[in-house]
């Protein structure tokens, strides 16, 4: 992780995470994938992505608009997820980083371009 990227003033090594609320639209919309995506898709479930993103050894980065700051992008391990564990891709935003609270956006199952970031962090917190 670049040491210069932050979401909304707060450096990414600094974030804290320890609750996720999902909104009945963000469950609607994770619950549902299947049925508006094209391709194998997967219906996610609040329970896996608050999982991935607590998830010790998770990847956080920033996702958004031109400013990034609309969300973090969390790549993390879910044991429950379909049943035997999968590592999922979490969006998530909070009004106040520092609160330690956060609302969940989005999940998908990770893709490989995700599973390689996921390796190397696990690796380099290895050696740390």
């Amino acid at each position: 992780m670049d040491s210069d990227d932050a979401y909304k003033g707060v450096p990414l090594g600094s974030i804290q995470i320890e609750s996720i609320s999902w909104s009945d639209e963000a469950i609607e919309h994770i619950t549902t994938r299947r049925d508006r995506k094209i391709g194998d898709e997967t219906n996610m479930q609040p329970e896996w992505a608050t999982e991935a993103a607590l998830d010790d050894d998770r990847v956080v980065r920033v996702a958004g608009d031109n400013d990034n700051t609309s969300s973090l992008k969390i790549i993390g391990w879910s044991p429950s997820a379909c049943g035997d564990g999968r590592l999922l891709k979490v969006w998530i935003w909070s009004d106040d980083p520092s609160s330690h609270r956060w609302d969940g956006a989005s999940a998908c199952l990770a893709n490989d371009s995700d599973a390689k970031k996921y390796t190397q962090r696990r690796e380099q917190g290895r050696h740390e």
